[in-house]
């Protein structure tokens, strides 16, 4: 388990920049699961966001959402790599929450 708070420094992916403007510097991992984030993305799962649940819940990431069979690959590389854990896998999803009523009156 990290210090709360404490935090690696990894470079930026190639496949980040194809969505999002990220630092140039790279992106700040939480330390405890810093080795098992780089470990998944060389393994193909791709992270819009980690978190090792600073002590309070378990680790979890976030998967964004053009990738649809990240949800499978996730749980199969997070648990061959790191599998004393439980993994919370999340994915982004496009939900219309518009009230249809108004659109239509328009």
């Amino acid at each position: 388990m990290c210090e709360h708070g404490t935090h690696t420094l990894v470079e930026t992916p190639e496949w980040w920049w194809d969505e999002r403007t990220v630092p140039e510097k790279g992106i700040c991992i939480d330390s405890c699961i810093a080795e098992t984030i780089l470990e998944a993305w060389k393994r193909g799962v791709r992270t819009a966001g980690s978190c090792c649940g600073h002590g309070k819940e378990g680790p979890s990431v976030v998967l964004p959402t053009w990738e649809h069979d990240q949800p499978a690959v996730a749980r199969t590389v997070l648990a061959e790599i790191d599998p004393s854990r439980r993994w919370t896998i999340e994915q982004w999803q496009l939900v219309d929450v518009s009230d249809r009523t108004q659109r239509e009156q328009s």
